[in-house]
């Protein structure tokens, strides 16, 4: 931006534009005319009154939702900003408000039809060590431990 000063002290071969006016349309006293509501997985934040993402765990499932609802017990959220909870995998479930799903640590057992069940409770983490491991990667920069039972 240049000011009338600037403008009389800058040389005469520059190329100036002078803003007359600013018109702004579509307010009254400086603000919008409504209020937009928040998009699903939104919710307004009063503090700001701009709009905050639910975080994981919850959702919000319309647009103009006033609050964040927790997941159910099954489901999951594992963004900020979600609209819907997704279903636990086959075998895993989760607490209500999750962000993820995990293995029940008492009952680690994975149906695979009606007929066929396995019982994986054998190898969950016993006294706080890893179950199995390590697996080393083949650079052999990481090791990991994998417990089936647990996402801990």
């Amino acid at each position: 931006w240049m000011t009338a000063d600037d403008a009389s002290q800058s040389a005469a071969r520059e190329d100036r534009a002078t803003l007359e006016a600013v018109m702004v349309t579509g307010v009254a006293r400086g603000g919008a005319v409504e209020c937009e509501s928040c998009p699903a997985g939104f919710v307004a934040d009063p503090d700001s009154e701009l709009c905050s993402p639910c975080p994981p765990g919850k959702y919000a499932s319309k647009a103009g939702a006033s609050a964040c609802a927790l997941c159910p017990v099954g489901t999951y959220a594992p963004e900020a900003g979600s609209s819907s909870c997704k279903a636990c995998g086959h075998g895993t479930m989760s607490k209500r408000g999750s962000a993820s799903c995990d293995v029940s640590p008492t009952q680690c057992r994975y149906s695979v039809d009606d007929e066929t069940m396995y019982d994986l409770a054998g190898l969950a983490r016993v006294g706080g060590m890893p179950m199995w491991g390590p697996v080393v990667e083949a650079n052999k920069s990481n090791e990991y431990y994998i417990n089936v039972c647990s996402t801990e």
